[in-house]
């Protein structure tokens, strides 16, 4: 998780994150959306689920 949130500080894509740490885009897309909403934007964080990310 820290890779994670270094990468997200740097600014680098969702695309570039999810390959440096071999984790899914939609899961970094998650982590980065989570951390916006605790920093204190209005949206809703997603909610945990296993077919969280579908459209």
């Amino acid at each position: 998780m820290a890779a994670i949130h270094k990468h997200l500080d740097q600014g680098e894509s969702n695309a570039r994150v999810a390959r440096s740490v071999d984790w899914s885009r939609e899961y970094i897309s998650r982590i980065r959306k989570e951390r916006e909403a605790a920093d204190g934007d209005d949206s809703p964080a997603a909610t945990s689920g296993h077919n969280e990310g579908t459209v």
